[in-house]
């Protein structure tokens, strides 16, 4: 897998230097997928997301004034 392709073909130098560097160090990718599922892929909590919507305070339709 490429890191960065254009439709042209090119590569830039960051891009080479990450395809390289990921090869090389196939941990990486390991330790980002387990990064992502940290702090995006957590459980919801419906009962608190209702709690939070219920102490919503609507915001009036012109508030610069």
């Amino acid at each position: 897998m490429r890191f960065w392709r254009r439709k042209s073909g090119y590569v830039s130098d960051f891009g080479k230097f990450m395809d390289d560097f990921l090869q090389r160090h196939p941990e990486v990718r390991e330790s980002r997928r387990r990064g992502w599922r940290i702090y995006w892929e957590r459980p919801a909590d419906f009962r608190e997301l209702e709690r939070i919507m219920a102490d919503r305070v609507p915001e009036p339709p012109y508030h610069y004034e």
